[in-house]
């Protein structure tokens, strides 16, 4: 069933102004819209005040945070993306015709997920998938 994607959006609402605005924009400009977006960017800074978590600076060590893997599509590599450090890490597993989800990535998980012990329930696993 084919609807517009802005269609639940709140009429005149920001996200409702900014789905309208980059919907016909290929996917590199809508990142740069959205990243762009000062009206997006005073929205989060406002309810990001409201919080009352203390989050760590950069350089804190903390032991619960997000990482994710992500296959280029400049140079088909493996990139650990991890919050807790200062840069993408290349893994460099893929072929052009291979995609993140494939044994080479998984092994990747197995082997972070064993480095941290097998008793320890202490993460999730999310994917992210086009259907």
């Amino acid at each position: 069933m084919a609807h517009n994607t802005y269609e639940s959006a709140v009429p005149g609402s920001i996200i409702d102004g900014l789905l309208k605005s980059v919907t016909p924009l290929k996917p590199e400009e809508r990142a740069l819209a959205l990243e762009d977006s000062k009206e997006l960017e005073a929205a989060y800074a406002s309810v990001a005040r409201k919080g009352s978590t203390e989050a760590p600076d950069a350089d804190s060590e903390v032991n619960h945070h997000y990482i994710g893997f992500v296959k280029s599509h400049k140079n088909s590599h493996l990139y650990h993306l991890d919050g807790d450090r200062k840069r993408p890490i290349d893994l460099g597993l893929l072929e052009p015709h291979e995609d993140a989800l494939n044994e080479k990535a998984f092994a990747v998980v197995r082997n972070m997920i064993t480095s941290i012990g097998g008793d320890n329930i202490g993460f999730s696993l999310m994917a992210l998938v086009s259907d």
